[in-house]
């Protein structure tokens, strides 16, 4: 069935929620990766702008059942292909610098009817996007369609898309926003209330920020991870490369759930001490569900902050040895391990976990600071 589009609000039963992420609704199966994906795990993603004149179905009271006409619309609006196709790109790099889930431009298409379609390589996308005209002018500006079908359909008969203060503003964001949301249905996630302007997946078009905020990024690590995933071994640890003196910061990870572990690998020479700093991210804010007449509800208050504890560690060149630790904050505190001496240099590891076993997915980002391990001598008694 169709997801609830932007603008529009659609009854949407409830189900068993992970923010607004149901843990059944990521993909388990796509055209690169066959099947068999689980929650957490790196996932790629084709997808495309199908042909003109490709059918489309007519899913609901008023929409027309006309193939889609969205390459010409999007070309009488922007003027040109490489134009529009940018903001597409651009909707779809950022879900990519968020999550695990890696997304290839499927540039073959064989114009079967959208939805029904299951991707192929080489023959059509996961994601496939037309339109033709749904409702016209508001109301539904777009919907979108669940994993494993994935498919988006934009409304070529509404004025906003063309509307110099409407999709066209501030460098099309209510385009890429529509886009980004609908995309959001399309990983899995249902819509989130209350309708405050904070969140990308409410059920109504907000302009006051750009692409994914706070809750979607905890629905996109719950059901994908983080965009340096799958490292849950020192053997497949994120690489940070060589560091010299200084501080590296690394923003926008997660701990998915309590068995997820992060690695992340840095190589320094001889001489070298490292600090490391892991810190919970989140915030508290006004979170719940859709109701089953179509309305939002109120929310409650959910602090992101504290989902998880979390502990760090820092690990010797043999990816086992571990040479300092931290774990005695309590949630939503950052854990700090002091200057801990690299003895003649070499790859070392830090590994990131959980020390609670609460099954949900907290952010946290991580700072590395080297420094030269210069020998120094106290005295005890001046006199």
């Amino acid at each position: 069935t169709p997801i609830s589009p932007r603008r529009l609000v659609t009854v949407v039963p409830m189900r068993s929620r992970r923010f607004q992420f149901p843990d059944s609704f990521r993909w388990d199966s796509t055209a690169t990766d066959g099947g068999g994906l689980t929650l957490g795990q790196v996932t790629t993603l084709t997808w495309n702008i199908v042909p003109d004149g490709t059918p489309i179905a007519s899913t609901r009271s008023g929409e027309s059942s006309a193939p889609s006409n969205l390459r010409a619309f999007l070309d009488g609006i922007y003027g040109s292909e490489a134009t529009w196709i940018a903001h597409f790109q651009e909707v779809f790099n950022q879900w990519g610098a968020l999550t695990g889930v890696n997304y290839v431009r499927e540039l073959n298409d064989d114009s079967a009817q959208l939805v029904v379609n299951d991707g192929v390589l080489g023959v059509r996308a996961d994601i496939r996007i037309g339109g033709h005209f749904i409702d016209g002018d508001f109301n539904v500006l777009a919907y979108n369609y669940f994993p494993e079908g994935g498919d988006m359909v934009i409304d070529t008969g509404d004025v906003y898309y063309s509307s110099p203060g409407g999709g066209l503003a501030n460098s099309s964001r209510g385009f890429k926003n529509i886009l980004a949301h609908e995309h959001g249905h399309g990983l899995g996630f249902l819509h989130s209330c209350p309708l405050n302007n904070t969140k990308l997946m409410e059920p109504t078009l907000s302009t006051a920020f750009s692409h994914a905020q706070l809750d979607d990024k905890l629905a996109g690590w719950r059901g994908y991870g983080d965009n340096r995933e799958d490292n849950e071994t020192s053997g497949a640890a994120s690489d940070l490369g060589a560091l010299g003196n200084g501080t590296v910061n690394v923003t926008e990870l997660s701990i998915d759930d309590n068995g997820d572990v992060d690695f992340y690998k840095f190589t320094v020479p001889a001489g070298k001490k490292a600090s490391v700093t892991l810190t919970p991210i989140g915030s508290t804010y006004l979170a719940g569900p859709q109701n089953n007449d179509g309305s939002c509800s109120a929310g409650t208050n959910f602090n992101a902050l504290t989902v998880q504890n979390l502990g760090v560690e820092l690990i010797d060149t043999n990816g086992t040895s571990v040479l300092a630790s931290a774990t005695g904050a309590v949630a939503g505190v950052a854990e700090n391990i002091g200057e801990t001496p690299l003895g003649s240099g070499g790859t070392f590891f830090v590994r990131g976990f959980a020390t609670t076993s609460v099954n949900n997915v907290q952010g946290y980002q991580l700072a590395i600071t080297i420094a030269d391990d210069v020998p120094t001598m106290s005295i005890n008694d001046v006199s």
